[in-house]
């Protein structure tokens, strides 16, 4: 029981010392959102983790449209990058993912999201981090 006890210490430790350090960071770089369930795309598209598996390495990433609609979706694993695309246009192209399961979030970072203009193909918005929240 002690040890269980020592490990959640150290987990909530761990996360509090993490939310300091990504809110200082937070402020140096202006192109980072606040963690969100949802993070709201130009042209009514919205981002979400769907779930994180237990141990961390994986999330199922959705693309939706304004109308709820799932357009895209996929599985990404932990340091990888991914696309999500409507009708073979590409929406959403991603760096490195990390993945981060907590004991009451579980957490998806995106470095480096673009996201393109379905019609042209131009880069539309641009961000450095994004914090995707899933709730356990």
């Amino acid at each position: 029981m002690k040890k269980i006890f020592v490990i959640v210490a150290i987990s909530l430790l761990f996360v509090m010392a993490s939310s300091a350090v990504a809110m200082a960071k937070q402020e140096e770089i202006p192109n980072t959102v606040k963690p969100t369930d949802t993070f709201k795309l130009k042209q009514g598209y919205c981002l979400q983790v769907t779930a994180i598996n237990i141990t961390a390495d994986k999330a199922w990433m959705q693309l939706t449209c304004a109308n709820g609609d799932v357009v895209d979706n996929c599985v990404v694993y932990a340091g990888e990058c991914f696309n999500l695309y409507d009708d073979g246009a590409l929406i959403v192209e991603t760096e490195q993912v990390t993945i981060f399961c907590g004991l009451i979030y579980n957490l998806v970072a995106i470095d480096d999201l673009v996201q393109y203009n379905k019609n042209t193909g131009n880069p539309i918005l641009t961000m450095d981090n994004v914090v995707l929240v899933c709730n356990i």
